[in-house]
């Protein structure tokens, strides 16, 4: 019997994503428009390939519930509601519903993981970013996911092969990130995360793999780290105001730039160097991680780390809907780059001056 053309086939051949082809194949709605030659294209390439729709799985998605739930970190970070919005576009674009939760506990999280067993929704995309200390989550989303439900994994590494991730490269963000300040002539140079415990920048997170590129940027450039340049707490502004002001009252000598495991955190930092009258940059560096709206409205303006959240949030719906047509393998993890974006708050803009050590 001769093999069944794919519909991945049919989109390579028409030079269009899969999502486009199972739009125009099943002819189901969309709110962006697809060309008259873009729809000729898909149906002149499925005919070449001799594509036939599988009915059974086209049976599954007429019957499948037409929506879908975000678990995300925080929602109160703009970073999380900046990646609901890019989730629920692509969700909208495709016919379906999204239904966001706000994960940042994880009796809340595993909540929600159980309540997916209803049949109340078609998939998940799971972005709390928090599974290296969140074990039971994970072993609840991997028992959805054993059972055939589709889920993906963002903002994070994926725990399991079957369940694909996009994340980008947190420790190559943050060797950036400090070797940007380390660049500028910074020797001392403080990381606030949001890490509470030592166990936090240890495990593998965000927070981890972030104190693993600033560690590793000042090993290479012969800076011995120190102990009290470190300092954890909760990663809201309330958390950077109040910790940068206990770095401050630190014993030895003050550091003179600050790497922020987050904008968030980094914003309240600069809160907090005013209220201390500390000056930035000209006293001290500030560089954050995410690339928030907010920091280009900061005085002076956030240098930070942005990462393509809009991007991330596309590809991890496309993986989720790849999941849902049916259509295996799904790459097991995208990684994505982060960009440095040099503001004011760095010292490396003209008419700005960087703390001297």
């Amino acid at each position: 019997m001769a093999r069944r053309s794919t519909i991945v086939e049919v989109a390579r051949a028409a030079g269009v994503s899969i999502t486009t082809v199972s739009v125009v194949l099943n002819d189901r709605p969309s709110t962006v428009r697809i060309s008259e030659a873009t729809r000729a294209a898909v149906k002149n390439a499925a005919a070449q390939l001799g594509y036939i729709p599988n009915s059974a799985a086209q049976n599954l998605r007429r019957q499948r519930p037409m929506s879908l739930t975000l678990l995300v970190g925080s929602l109160a970070n703009p970073f999380f509601t900046d990646i609901a919005a890019s989730v629920r576009a692509s969700a909208i674009q495709q016919g379906y519903e999204l239904n966001v939760v706000d994960a940042d506990l994880l009796e809340v999280e595993l909540q929600a993981l159980d309540q997916l067993r209803n049949g109340s929704s078609a998939g998940v995309i799971v972005a709390t970013g928090r599974h290296g200390s969140r074990g039971q989550a994970i072993s609840t989303l991997q028992g959805l996911v054993q059972r055939g439900f589709p889920a993906v994994i963002m903002s994070d590494r994926s725990p399991d092969s079957a369940i694909p991730a996009i994340r980008i490269d947190d420790e190559a963000g943050a060797y950036v990130a400090t070797t940007h300040l380390l660049k500028l002539g910074h020797q001392r140079i403080a990381h606030l995360t949001s890490g509470q415990s030592a166990g936090a920048i240890e495990e593998h997170s965000v927070e981890g793999d972030r104190f693993h590129g600033y560690v590793r940027a000042l090993r290479e450039a012969a800076v011995v780290f120190e102990p009290a340049w470190l300092g954890q707490n909760e990663g809201t502004l309330e958390g950077g105001s109040a910790l940068i002001k206990e770095l401050l009252a630190r014993p030895g000598p003050r550091p003179t730039a600050v790497f922020c495991v987050s904008d968030l955190m980094a914003v309240g930092t600069l809160r907090g160097l005013f209220e201390a009258g500390v000056g930035v940059p000209n006293e001290m560096a500030v560089v954050g991680f995410d690339g928030i709206a907010l920091g280009q409205f900061t005085t002076p303006a956030l240098t930070t780390m942005e990462q393509p959240r809009v991007e991330m949030g596309r590809v991890a719906a496309d993986m989720l809907f790849t999941l849902l047509n049916g259509v295996h393998p799904v790459p097991d993890e995208q990684v994505l780059p982060a960009k440095l974006l040099i503001r004011e708050s760095c010292g490396a803009l003209q008419g700005t001056t960087p703390a001297s050590n």
